[in-house]
């Protein structure tokens, strides 16, 4: 069901819920939009030549030996890829 970004109301996107359609609103695609969260390497560079002192850590705890003694490491847990057949219906009821 592809509904058009001008006929979307509270109605619309209720009705697409109820009956678990999903709805897609056109959007254009630009791939020259980068994330909020990226930062150039550029940037990078610069953080990473700040001087120590020159850093503000009046806001952050001093971390001593105390606050590692009960650390342990883990080890994290893989993933494994599996592939699932699902029936239209199936799929379409999600």
């Amino acid at each position: 069901m592809i509904i058009e970004q001008d006929s979307v109301n509270s109605e619309t996107l209720l009705s697409c819920s109820l009956l678990r359609v999903p709805c897609s609103l056109p959007t254009q695609i630009n791939s020259e939009i980068k994330p909020d969260y990226y930062i150039s390497e550029k940037r990078l560079e610069e953080i990473n030549n700040i001087p120590d002192e020159d850093i503000d850590t009046c806001d952050i705890p001093e971390l001593d030996a105390h606050f590692w003694e009960n650390a342990k490491l883990v080890k994290p847990i893989t993933k494994q890829a599996i592939s699932l057949r699902i029936d239209d219906d199936v799929l379409q009821w999600f």
